[in-house]
């Protein structure tokens, strides 16, 4: 291949002409020899405008052919070049969880549509940075993001809708637990269930102990669902860079013990008490 710039993504873009006339016949313009002059020149000349590399060109081409939301229609020209920019910036090892976030984020574009809409620059980005800071406080990195984007086309539920941030949190921690921990729903419920009704994991133990087993059971509300949904995923996070010392081999029967009697009792006088001031 000629090391010529233009050469080079002239090469590039007729094979990637070339193979979308085949995928997607009618979709992608064939024509004549004019036609298809005419064409190459002015996607050339938008490539280089964009400063788009052949070899930024020929990784996006790839992410195309192995996506399957373009398994039915060819990207937008637009939509295509943008991706390849973002797939030339991104460097061969592993990047930066927020230049992670803002390729997912892209790759949503193209895989939902209409469903993942398109924003201004100072949106998407204050968007990506939220992403980024919430999945780095669970413990996840930039490989483990794109570990998780890649699978999303075999998880069910995000086959025709996108993951929220907290589902594509689930979504890759699910992938690499190693403990058998549940989802931050489940921990929640199996937390603020009553003492002994379900066994649980040691981690949501941990998690109830930290918040407050009598909170979680009698005070349900969206701050205090945040909180532990806060302090399971960071004990998650930890457990994970080994810095937490807590055995988690089996769930822990039952929970914490009941009220003391003596407790109980004064609850009840002191009910009581309001409940005469109140006829009072």
């Amino acid at each position: 291949m000629s090391e010529n710039p233009r050469a080079a993504l002239i090469d590039a873009f007729t094979e990637l002409n070339r193979d979308f006339a085949t995928e997607y016949r009618g979709l992608w313009s064939r024509g004549g020899a004019e036609e298809q002059a005419l064409m190459l020149a002015d996607w050339v000349r938008e490539l280089e405008r964009a400063e788009v590399s052949a070899a930024g060109l020929r990784a996006a081409h790839e992410r195309v052919k192995a996506d399957p939301a373009y398994r039915n229609y060819p990207p937008k020209r637009r939509a295509f070049i943008d991706l390849a920019l973002e797939m030339q910036r991104a460097p061969q090892g592993d990047t930066d969880i927020l230049e992670a976030v803002a390729a997912l984020h892209r790759g949503f574009g193209f895989r939902y549509g209409a469903l993942w809409p398109r924003r201004e620059q100072s949106e998407e980005q204050a968007r990506a940075q939220y992403w980024a800071a919430a999945l780095s406080e669970a413990g996840l990195g930039a490989s483990d993001v794109r570990a998780g984007e890649a699978a999303l086309s075999s998880a069910e539920p995000f086959a025709q809708h996108p993951p929220t941030m907290d589902q594509f949190t689930e979504h890759c921690l699910a992938a690499i637990d190693t403990c058998d921990a549940p989802g931050v729903s489940a921990a929640f419920l199996a937390a603020a269930s009553a003492p002994g009704t379900c066994a649980i994991h040691p981690l949501v133990a941990e998690a109830r102990r930290r918040v407050g087993a009598h909170e979680l059971r009698t005070r349900a509300s969206d701050a205090l669902r945040a909180e532990f949904s806060r302090v399971y995923r960071e004990l998650r996070a930890a457990y994970r860079r080994g810095s937490l010392d807590l055995e988690v081999s089996a769930p822990v029967q039952g929970a914490e013990p009941a009220p003391a009697v003596a407790d109980r009792e004064s609850l009840v006088r002191t009910l009581d008490t309001l409940i005469e001031r109140y006829r009072g």
